[in-house]
């Protein structure tokens, strides 16, 4: 596992399929996901506040 992945499932244990999905090819390719997916929590109704991190 490279060092961006291990780092990245220690701090986002709850995301670790994303991680490490062969899809995901870097860490830009991860962040991009990532604010992908938090672009859709946030226009969901109600909030989902503790996966926002509100």
């Amino acid at each position: 596992m490279s060092r961006w992945r291990r780092e990245a499932s220690e701090r986002l244990p709850e995301l670790q399929p994303l991680i490490a999905s062969r899809e995901v090819e870097g860490p830009m390719m991860l962040w991009i996901e990532l604010q992908s997916k938090f672009r859709a929590l946030c226009e969901e109704s109600p909030l989902p506040l503790d996966a926002i991190g509100a």
